[in-house]
């Protein structure tokens, strides 16, 4: 069976220009997935290097014209107003944007970070790896990573192996 192609993106944007830089881990995910915040929370999110923080951007079941942006310090979750569908993941990055200035003096004591890498809750990385990976001084860049291997199926999927 040849190698399964498992393309995995990352998105890098610079914020200030510092010599020592600090880092956001930006995870979107839908409201219903606890499971995979939970596993990471438990897995790479406990090996964060220092300045780097890490937070769940989330939308909401069905919108409700009352409702305001509101942060979990808690749990690392960002709810934000925007219907919690697949079609609208990038109306739920745009929103943390929009948010950013209200909400970065919760998530770290940072005045902003030089890079926000955003992921997808069903990606898994090596912190310290990506963060010494980023150029110093912080500049603006995009990255893109494709990792081979075969996929963790289960017996009764179709094309498990």
């Amino acid at each position: 069976m040849p190698p399964f192609v498992l393309p995995v993106f990352l998105a890098l944007v610079i914020l200030n220009n510092a010599l020592s830089f600090s880092t956001l881990i930006l995870i979107n995910s839908h409201h219903n997935h606890t499971a995979l915040r939970s596993t990471i929370l438990a897995t790479f999110a406990t090996r964060l290097p220092p300045d780097t923080s890490l937070l769940f951007v989330v939308g909401v079941p069905e919108l409700d014209a009352c409702f305001t942006p509101h942060l979990n310090e808690t749990s690392h979750i960002l709810t934000v107003p925007v219907t919690d569908l697949y079609r609208n993941n990038i109306m739920k990055l745009l929103s943390f944007f929009q948010h950013y200035n209200t909400i970065h003096k919760h998530i770290s004591k940072h005045a902003t970070f030089d890079y926000v890498v955003k992921l997808d809750d069903d990606t898994y990385i090596d912190p310290a790896a990506l963060i010494s990976s980023l150029p110093t001084p912080p500049q603006t860049l995009y990255r893109g990573l494709s990792f081979t291997g075969v996929p963790v199926r289960s017996v009764k999927h179709k094309v498990s192996s």
